[in-house]
């Protein structure tokens, strides 16, 4: 073995030098062949959305694909579901004309939403047959009833009583104030014209002063009897905003005065809303923080009331089309009941209804602005 051993050393085996290692020099840039740059992937094609919606497609055939198959019949469940609650509403209409009619009585509204059971009360009805509005049950006629009767709680429908209408208004109530002769301002993008059925023009010209936005501001109007809006604190670009306007009208009262607002409430959402938009919604937590702010500086809100009804046309939400535009055929069948059952309603998807706010500027409150 130790003979091998030295064999191999003297044959130089045993601790043989590591292989050489080769370096190779680099090729010129020339020769180097460059990869194939990949082929650019087709553009997709735009998906048409509203194209895949239709019925059918250009050849008359139907659209079959998979938003087809999802959406198809929605429409035909849409005028489904309204022709049943108008049916309802219609026969239930009835029942509104058997209402005994009367003179205007104290009812110590709440500051609430409407509800059907609102509809079916005598001063809501006594309200319709004054303003020679058909009763139904629709929330435009609410709105109007409900700050007519809230006006009335304020005596604020004597003659000459000063009251403040503020945003776009149609003439119903103030045709109304016109003929009390109580003296309205109208602060809004333009005066409407008066009911000829409720007033005439030389009385409504007389007794109802126009301001026009742009040359005048809620800050320049004091010592109110009363002031009014419907839909003007959706108008103000976002709900905080309309939260601030409601705050600051009160402002526009003499101490005692009563203001009354209308707008439109989301009801059904607290963590999403319709906001910072043109038109905007106000929740629940909007319509409280305005109330705790007026409190606080010591103005009375009437209660707040959030209970939207238990009754058939309270479940109902009214969904588009709110025009008898589609056929002539809708013009036909709703000409006499479109928008019977229209206490709720889907704006943008949200079910939403009308929600009257009610406040009574303190005299504690009035005092101290003056003061500061």
């Amino acid at each position: 073995m130790i003979r091998r051993l030295l064999n191999r050393l003297s044959a130089g085996r045993l601790f043989a030098a590591p292989p050489a290692v080769v370096v190779e020099e680099p090729l010129a840039p020339e020769a180097v062949e460059e990869a194939p740059a990949p082929e650019p992937e087709p553009a997709a094609e735009p998906i048409d959305i509203d194209a895949m919606a239709r019925l059918v497609n250009a050849e008359g055939h139907p659209n079959i694909n998979g938003l087809w198959r999802l959406t198809k019949d929605l429409e035909a469940v849409r005028l489904g579901l309204k022709a049943m609650a108008y049916d309802l509403a219609s026969t239930l209409e009835v029942g509104l004309l058997k209402i005994p009619v009367g003179p205007p009585s104290l009812v110590e509204l709440t500051s609430k939403p409407c509800t059907q059971g609102d509809i079916e009360t005598r001063w809501c009805r006594s309200w319709c047959a004054t303003l020679r509005e058909r009763p139904r049950y629709h929330r435009r006629i609410w709105e109007s009833n409900y700050v007519m009767q809230a006006l009335y709680e304020a005596q604020a429908l004597l003659p000459n009583a000063k009251v403040l209408a503020l945003g776009p208004v149609d003439g119903t109530v103030i045709s109304y104030l016109s003929r009390n002769d109580v003296r309205s301002t109208l602060l809004g993008p333009e005066k409407p014209g008066p009911r000829t059925d409720l007033t005439d023009a030389f009385t409504f010209d007389t007794n109802v002063t126009f301001v026009h936005e742009d040359e005048g501001s809620l800050a320049d109007m004091k010592g109110f009897d009363a002031c009014w809006s419907i839909g003007q604190a959706g108008r103000q670009g976002s709900a905080d905003k309309g939260v601030d306007f409601i705050v600051r009208s009160v402002e526009a009262l003499r101490p005692g005065g009563t203001m009354v607002h209308v707008f439109d409430f989301n009801f059904a959402h607290d963590d999403m809303n319709l906001d910072n938009w043109g038109s905007v919604l106000l929740q629940r937590r909007h319509i409280e923080a305005a109330a705790e702010a007026l409190e606080a500086q010591g103005h009375a809100v009437r209660k707040l009331d959030f209970h939207l009804g238990h009754q058939p046309l309270d479940r109902y939400v009214d969904m588009p089309p709110y025009d008898l535009s589609p056929t002539k055929a809708f013009e036909g069948l709703w000409q006499d009941g479109w928008q019977g059952a229209h206490l709720k309603v889907s704006i943008d998807g949200f079910p939403v209804t009308s929600y009257g706010l009610i406040c009574r500027r303190g005299e504690a409150a009035a005092k101290r602005k003056r003061k500061t």
